[in-house]
C-alpha cells in the first residue's frame, strides 16, 4: 500500500529520488527501517542492492521514473543529497 502511494503521489524523472528510510546496518547485516518497523516488502531496482562497506550503512532512496526497468530502490552513501519522505502515525500531528 505504501508502494503504491509513492508511485501515485511522487513525480516523475530523475527529480524523483527520496530518501524513504531504509538503511543498511552494518552491526545487524540488514536493513532496517528508521521506524524499527520488520522489513517485510522491498521493491529493488535491478541490480540492487550494491553494498559498499562504509561506517554508518548505506541508505536507501526511491527512484521513479517513466522506465519501468529503472524504477525501485537504491542504496548509496548518506553523503549524497535527497528529498525525504516522512511518515506519521496518528492525528494529529505537531512538528
Amino acid at each position: 500500500n505504501e508502494q503504491t502511494f509513492l508511485n501515485n503521489n511522487l513525480p516523475n524523472g530523475i527529480a524523483s529520488q527520496f530518501w524513504i528510510g531504509l538503511r543498511y546496518s552494518p552491526s545487524l547485516g540488514q536493513f532496517k527501517w528508521t521506524s524499527g518497523e520488520p522489513v517485510t516488502f522491498t521493491n529493488w531496482g535491478v541490480g540492487q542492492p550494491v553494498f559498499v562497506p562504509i561506517i554508518g550503512g548505506d541508505y536507501v532512496y526511491h527512484l521513479e521514473v517513466a522506465n519501468a526497468t529503472v524504477e525501485g530502490w537504491y542504496n548509496i552513501v548518506p553523503q549524497v543529497p535527497r528529498r525525504y519522505i516522512v511518515e506519521f502515525e496518528g492525528y494529529p500531528v505537531t512538528l
